[in-house]
């Protein structure tokens, strides 16, 4: 409650730092190009953001990702 969805997230291993065409269809299918995009390598400690503009996702050139949420719920389920 109060919270909002702000984007979605798709890693792994080898995951390239790119959008892809049906990256692009996915992104747009479910969020409608309103939501951020995160892609993550754990292996390769990367990380990009994209946004929805003009037809094309767009990487982001730098971002803060705030963990206060993740936190708090650990600390309740402990």
């Amino acid at each position: 409650e109060g919270e909002e969805i702000v984007g979605w997230f798709l890693g792994g291993r080898m995951q390239q730092m790119e959008v892809t065409e049906m990256i692009l269809r996915i992104h747009l299918k479910h969020f409608g190009g309103e939501k951020v995009l995160m892609l993550m390598d754990p292996v390769e400690n990367e990380e990009a953001f994209f946004h929805y503009e003009n037809s094309f996702m767009v990487k982001q050139s730098g971002f803060y990702i705030y963990y206060e949420n993740y936190f708090m719920e650990l600390k309740e389920n402990n």
